[in-house]
Protein backbone atom coordinates (compact mmCIF):
# COMPACT_ATOMS: atom_id res chain seq x y z
CA UNK A 1 0.00 0.00 0.00
CA UNK A 2 2.85 2.62 0.65
CA UNK A 3 5.09 1.70 -2.15
CA UNK A 4 1.28 2.21 -4.04
CA UNK A 5 0.73 5.43 -2.76
CA UNK A 6 4.54 6.57 -3.42
CA UNK A 7 4.13 5.69 -7.35
CA UNK A 8 0.88 7.43 -7.58
CA UNK A 9 2.17 10.35 -5.96
CA UNK A 10 5.28 10.73 -8.05
CA UNK A 11 3.30 10.62 -10.88
CA UNK A 12 1.29 13.94 -9.49
CA UNK A 13 4.48 15.84 -7.89
CA UNK A 14 4.84 19.26 -7.19
CA UNK A 15 7.86 20.97 -8.12
CA UNK A 16 9.95 22.36 -5.29
CA UNK A 17 11.20 26.38 -5.58
CA UNK A 18 14.47 25.61 -5.47
CA UNK A 19 16.52 24.73 -8.73
CA UNK A 20 17.35 21.27 -8.51
CA UNK A 21 18.85 18.48 -11.20
CA UNK A 22 16.46 16.32 -13.14
CA UNK A 23 17.97 15.00 -15.94
CA UNK A 24 20.77 16.12 -17.86
CA UNK A 25 20.22 19.37 -18.14
CA UNK A 26 17.30 20.12 -17.08
CA UNK A 27 16.03 21.05 -13.50
CA UNK A 28 13.17 21.44 -11.49
CA UNK A 29 11.51 24.88 -11.36
CA UNK A 30 13.20 25.73 -14.80
CA UNK A 31 10.61 27.84 -16.75
CA UNK A 32 9.49 26.51 -20.09
CA UNK A 33 11.11 28.92 -22.10
CA UNK A 34 14.48 28.17 -20.08
CA UNK A 35 13.99 23.75 -20.83
CA UNK A 36 12.99 24.88 -24.33
CA UNK A 37 16.17 26.34 -24.78
CA UNK A 38 17.84 23.27 -23.39
CA UNK A 39 15.75 20.63 -25.17
CA UNK A 40 16.57 22.26 -28.24
CA UNK A 41 20.21 22.19 -28.02
CA UNK A 42 20.32 18.28 -26.75
CA UNK A 43 21.27 16.29 -30.20
CA UNK A 44 18.30 14.03 -30.12
CA UNK A 45 15.96 16.85 -30.25
CA UNK A 46 14.45 17.89 -33.19
CA UNK A 47 12.08 20.69 -32.19
CA UNK A 48 10.10 21.86 -29.60
CA UNK A 49 7.18 23.91 -28.88
CA UNK A 50 5.55 25.59 -25.81
CA UNK A 51 2.30 26.44 -25.31
CA UNK A 52 0.93 28.66 -22.61
CA UNK A 53 -2.32 29.26 -21.16
CA UNK A 54 -2.23 32.15 -18.58
CA UNK A 55 0.70 30.81 -15.84
CA UNK A 56 0.40 27.27 -16.87
CA UNK A 57 2.13 24.75 -19.40
CA UNK A 58 -0.82 24.08 -22.27
CA UNK A 59 1.65 21.67 -24.12
CA UNK A 60 5.55 21.15 -25.07
CA UNK A 61 5.95 18.94 -28.05
CA UNK A 62 9.13 17.74 -28.28
CA UNK A 63 9.67 15.63 -31.63
CA UNK A 64 12.97 13.42 -31.83
CA UNK A 65 15.77 12.74 -34.26
CA UNK A 66 15.17 9.68 -35.85
CA UNK A 67 13.64 7.18 -32.87
CA UNK A 68 15.08 9.33 -30.20
CA UNK A 69 17.29 8.46 -27.65
CA UNK A 70 18.98 4.83 -27.79
CA UNK A 71 18.72 2.89 -24.48
CA UNK A 72 20.21 -0.20 -24.94
CA UNK A 73 17.58 -1.79 -26.89
CA UNK A 74 15.17 0.49 -26.56
CA UNK A 75 13.90 4.03 -27.94
CA UNK A 76 12.98 6.71 -26.03
CA UNK A 77 10.97 10.15 -26.26
CA UNK A 78 11.09 12.77 -23.74
CA UNK A 79 8.20 14.26 -22.25
CA UNK A 80 7.80 17.13 -19.57
CA UNK A 81 5.51 18.12 -16.43
CA UNK A 82 5.25 21.59 -14.94
CA UNK A 83 3.85 23.12 -11.63
CA UNK A 84 2.59 26.48 -13.15
CA UNK A 85 5.43 27.51 -15.04
CA UNK A 86 8.22 25.54 -13.41
CA UNK A 87 9.64 22.15 -14.71
CA UNK A 88 8.54 19.29 -12.26
CA UNK A 89 9.20 16.55 -13.79
CA UNK A 90 11.02 14.94 -17.07
CA UNK A 91 10.19 11.56 -18.26
CA UNK A 92 11.82 9.25 -20.84
CA UNK A 93 9.57 7.01 -22.59
CA UNK A 94 10.00 4.03 -25.15
CA UNK A 95 7.34 2.77 -27.28
CA UNK A 96 5.47 -0.19 -27.14
CA UNK A 97 7.65 -2.90 -27.35
CA UNK A 98 7.21 -7.08 -26.49
CA UNK A 99 6.05 -7.65 -23.16
CA UNK A 100 8.38 -10.81 -22.72
CA UNK A 101 10.99 -8.56 -23.39
CA UNK A 102 10.32 -5.89 -20.97
CA UNK A 103 12.17 -7.75 -18.07
CA UNK A 104 15.13 -7.78 -19.88
CA UNK A 105 15.77 -4.21 -20.55
CA UNK A 106 14.35 -3.24 -17.23
CA UNK A 107 17.13 -5.10 -15.64
CA UNK A 108 19.96 -3.11 -18.11
CA UNK A 109 18.33 -0.09 -17.20
CA UNK A 110 18.12 -0.38 -13.52
CA UNK A 111 22.14 -1.93 -13.41
CA UNK A 112 23.01 1.78 -14.68
CA UNK A 113 20.70 3.52 -12.55
CA UNK A 114 22.05 2.04 -9.65
CA UNK A 115 25.27 3.60 -10.58
CA UNK A 116 24.04 7.03 -10.81
CA UNK A 117 21.18 6.80 -8.37
CA UNK A 118 22.74 4.46 -5.66
CA UNK A 119 19.94 4.89 -3.02
CA UNK A 120 17.87 1.97 -3.60
CA UNK A 121 13.87 3.20 -2.36
CA UNK A 122 12.08 0.07 -4.13
CA UNK A 123 14.49 -2.45 -6.16
CA UNK A 124 13.65 -4.34 -9.31
CA UNK A 125 11.34 -7.37 -8.60
CA UNK A 126 11.81 -10.62 -9.38
CA UNK A 127 11.38 -11.75 -13.68
CA UNK A 128 8.16 -13.36 -12.85
CA UNK A 129 6.77 -10.52 -11.53
CA UNK A 130 6.74 -8.82 -15.01
CA UNK A 131 5.19 -12.03 -16.55
CA UNK A 132 2.54 -12.01 -13.92
CA UNK A 133 1.69 -8.21 -14.53
CA UNK A 134 1.88 -9.25 -18.54
CA UNK A 135 -0.60 -11.70 -18.16
CA UNK A 136 -2.69 -9.82 -15.83
CA UNK A 137 -3.28 -6.90 -18.51
CA UNK A 138 -6.59 -6.44 -20.27
CA UNK A 139 -8.00 -4.60 -23.30
CA UNK A 140 -9.09 -2.25 -20.87
CA UNK A 141 -6.84 -2.14 -17.64
CA UNK A 142 -3.27 -2.05 -18.39
CA UNK A 143 -0.47 -3.01 -15.84
CA UNK A 144 2.35 -2.08 -13.86
CA UNK A 145 5.73 -2.87 -11.95
CA UNK A 146 7.83 -0.26 -10.72
CA UNK A 147 11.16 0.30 -9.62
CA UNK A 148 12.96 3.43 -7.27
CA UNK A 149 16.37 4.84 -7.24
CA UNK A 150 18.10 8.04 -5.73
CA UNK A 151 21.02 10.17 -5.52
CA UNK A 152 21.19 13.52 -2.79
CA UNK A 153 19.22 15.64 -5.19
CA UNK A 154 17.28 13.32 -7.83
CA UNK A 155 15.19 10.18 -7.64
CA UNK A 156 14.27 8.30 -10.37
CA UNK A 157 11.21 5.63 -11.26
CA UNK A 158 11.28 2.92 -13.48
CA UNK A 159 8.05 1.07 -14.45
CA UNK A 160 7.31 -0.79 -16.83
CA UNK A 161 3.41 -1.31 -18.21
CA UNK A 162 1.88 -3.80 -19.74
CA UNK A 163 -0.70 -3.80 -22.43
CA UNK A 164 -2.86 -6.01 -23.78
CA UNK A 165 -4.99 -6.21 -27.87
CA UNK A 166 -8.04 -7.56 -28.13
CA UNK A 167 -8.50 -9.47 -31.28
CA UNK A 168 -10.83 -7.31 -33.57
CA UNK A 169 -14.54 -8.44 -33.79
CA UNK A 170 -16.92 -8.62 -37.18
CA UNK A 171 -20.07 -7.12 -35.84
CA UNK A 172 -22.14 -7.56 -39.36
CA UNK A 173 -22.70 -5.02 -41.85
CA UNK A 174 -22.15 -5.12 -45.77
CA UNK A 175 -19.17 -5.78 -47.89
CA UNK A 176 -17.46 -2.40 -46.94
CA UNK A 177 -17.70 -3.48 -43.25
CA UNK A 178 -16.28 -6.93 -43.68
CA UNK A 179 -13.02 -5.59 -45.81
CA UNK A 180 -12.42 -3.26 -43.24
CA UNK A 181 -12.58 -6.08 -40.88
CA UNK A 182 -10.01 -8.36 -42.75
CA UNK A 183 -7.73 -5.42 -42.90
CA UNK A 184 -7.91 -4.64 -39.37
CA UNK A 185 -7.98 -9.00 -38.19
CA UNK A 186 -4.72 -9.21 -40.62
CA UNK A 187 -2.97 -6.43 -39.32
CA UNK A 188 -3.69 -7.43 -35.56
CA UNK A 189 -2.76 -11.36 -36.61
CA UNK A 190 0.47 -9.76 -37.87
CA UNK A 191 1.24 -7.62 -34.75
CA UNK A 192 0.38 -10.69 -32.36
CA UNK A 193 2.74 -13.28 -34.55
CA UNK A 194 5.86 -10.71 -33.69
CA UNK A 195 7.71 -11.33 -30.33
CA UNK A 196 7.55 -15.25 -31.06
CA UNK A 197 3.58 -15.05 -30.92
CA UNK A 198 2.82 -13.24 -28.11
CA UNK A 199 2.71 -9.88 -30.19
CA UNK A 200 -0.65 -9.04 -28.36
CA UNK A 201 0.79 -8.19 -25.24
CA UNK A 202 3.23 -5.31 -25.33
CA UNK A 203 4.92 -3.36 -23.21
CA UNK A 204 6.18 0.59 -22.74
CA UNK A 205 8.68 1.45 -19.96
CA UNK A 206 9.07 5.15 -18.97
CA UNK A 207 11.89 6.52 -16.78
CA UNK A 208 10.31 9.53 -14.68
CA UNK A 209 12.85 11.62 -13.27
CA UNK A 210 12.22 13.75 -9.89
CA UNK A 211 13.45 15.19 -7.07
CA UNK A 212 14.76 13.41 -4.01
CA UNK A 213 13.18 16.50 -1.59
CA UNK A 214 10.11 15.61 -3.11
CA UNK A 215 10.41 11.89 -2.77
CA UNK A 216 11.08 12.43 0.90
CA UNK A 217 8.36 14.57 1.88
CA UNK A 218 6.18 11.72 0.21
CA UNK A 219 7.76 8.70 1.51
CA UNK A 220 7.77 10.20 5.39
CA UNK A 221 3.47 11.24 4.52
CA UNK A 222 3.27 7.51 3.13
CA UNK A 223 4.66 6.13 6.24
CA UNK A 224 2.76 8.45 8.50
CA UNK A 225 -0.76 7.39 6.73
CA UNK A 226 0.31 3.79 7.48
CA UNK A 227 0.83 4.45 10.59
CA UNK A 228 -2.42 6.21 11.37
CA UNK A 229 -3.97 3.08 9.33
CA UNK A 230 -2.55 0.48 12.24
CA UNK A 231 -3.52 2.60 14.83
CA UNK A 232 -7.02 3.15 13.79
CA UNK A 233 -7.40 -0.92 12.59
CA UNK A 234 -5.77 -1.37 16.25
CA UNK A 235 -9.03 0.86 17.72
CA UNK A 236 -11.41 -1.19 16.09
CA UNK A 237 -10.28 -4.76 16.32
Amino acid sequence: MVRAAIVISLLGISAPLQAEPLWRTLEAGDHPNVADEKLKAMPEVKRVKTRLRGETVREQDINMVGSGIPIFEGNFSIATAYDGLSLSRVQLASGAGCANEAYNLVAQIADQLREKYPTVLTDVPESYEYSRASLDATSTTPTSVNAMFANDSTAVLLTAEFTYEDAPRYHGGGSLAYSIYQIARASYEARANSCAGTGYRTAQIRITYATKAEVDRMLSTSREEREAEIENAKNNL
